[in-house]
């Protein structure tokens, strides 16, 4: 029988030497900071346009005028800042895959240090980095073959209803399945995304590209991990919503007597709801507003760091598991 994990809390064991984590932590957010801080200044000057023109659009919804809706026009300022968002959301990955290594390579193989607060750009990193684009490419694979084979499913239950029966009975039976293949998809979307969670893992454990070996990393052990991811989701939804409940009701603060006045016909709700996402875009020219904002992302920022340092944790303690038994080993070039 194998070895129970307890990987639920591994990252944040108390080991040899202390601060590692923490360090890599600090020198993420450093980072983070740091290219964020350079984009926003490099396009500072496309961001206010783009607001404008966001403003405009819901003032022309509001007035419910077409022609106002042609005359806001198009802000040229973004496609640059779109192009200025890939190399942005490129540095971000990178850097994020260096945090990922660091911290799995401290509670995998034992090592520390390098780079920036221990933060390195190796082998390990681009590792790490060319997994993302694995998952990303298998989670639009799976996408596309479970659109088609639900589409088919749909289509054929919908024409073989309506053959039968003559009327729209045969569409309403089956949007009926909608929810059950909803079910099926995302059941399968987690159970593939348990049994390979551990696949960035598993490269820095045997020190090559081995995402493929999480297969094997987490055989028997699907429903320990399913369980320790699953309350850290928990855990990080709900503080996260509390977070972003303040930021919305910080913000809205001067759209609530909108709310108080909105009648009960459509036109009404339809007329609020406008001056409502008008209001809200308004609040973001106020200084107090961004204070609070930025205190509250630092906040939720902080939570989001912990909670990827204990999914590592986890993805680390069944990479760890797997060597001990022997399921994976280390390149024989390592």
């Amino acid at each position: 029988m194998a070895e129970p994990l307890n990987a639920t809390f591994f990252a944040f064991r108390k080991r040899e030497k202390s601060g590692v984590l923490t360090q890599a932590a600090i020198g993420f957010a450093i980072g983070m900071i740091a290219i964020s801080v350079a984009y926003f200044a490099a396009f500072a000057s496309s961001w206010m346009p783009l607001i404008n023109w966001y403003g405009g659009m819901m003032n022309a919804a509001a007035s419910g005028d077409p022609s106002a809706m042609d005359a806001v026009g198009f802000p040229p300022a973004l496609g640059m800042l779109v192009l200025g968002s890939f190399v942005w959301m490129f540095a971000l990955f990178v850097l994020f895959a260096a945090f990922e290594a660091a911290c799995l390579r401290w509670m995998i193989r034992g090592e520390s240090g390098g780079g920036l607060l221990g933060l390195s750009f190796g082998a390990d990193t681009w590792r790490v980095y060319s997994g993302y684009w694995l998952w990303f490419l298998l989670y639009m694979g799976f996408s596309m073959v479970m659109g088609i084979i639900f589409g088919v499913i749909i289509g054929g239950m919908a024409f073989g209803m309506a053959a039968g029966s003559g009327d729209g009975s045969g569409a309403m039976g089956a949007l009926a399945i909608v929810p059950i293949i909803y079910i099926v998809q995302y059941g399968l979307m987690i159970f593939f995304g348990v049994r390979l969670a551990p696949a960035n893992a598993s490269s820095i454990a045997r020190k090559k590209f081995a995402f493929f070996d999480a297969w094997k990393v987490t055989s028997g052990r699907f429903w320990p991990l399913l369980g320790s991811f699953a309350l850290w989701y928990v855990i990080y939804i709900g503080i996260t919503l509390v977070f972003y409940g303040v930021m919305f009701a910080t913000v809205m603060t001067s759209v609530l007597p909108m709310l108080s006045q909105m009648g009960s016909s459509p036109e009404d709700f339809v007329g609020a709801e406008a001056q409502i996402m008008q209001a809200y875009v308004q609040a973001f020219t106020q200084p107090s507003a961004w204070a609070v904002m930025g205190v509250l992302y630092f906040l939720i920022t902080i939570v989001g760091v912990v909670f990827y340092i204990a999914c590592f944790g986890i993805n680390a303690r069944a990479a760890q598991a797997a060597l001990e038994e022997g399921k994976i080993t280390q390149a024989a070039s390592a």
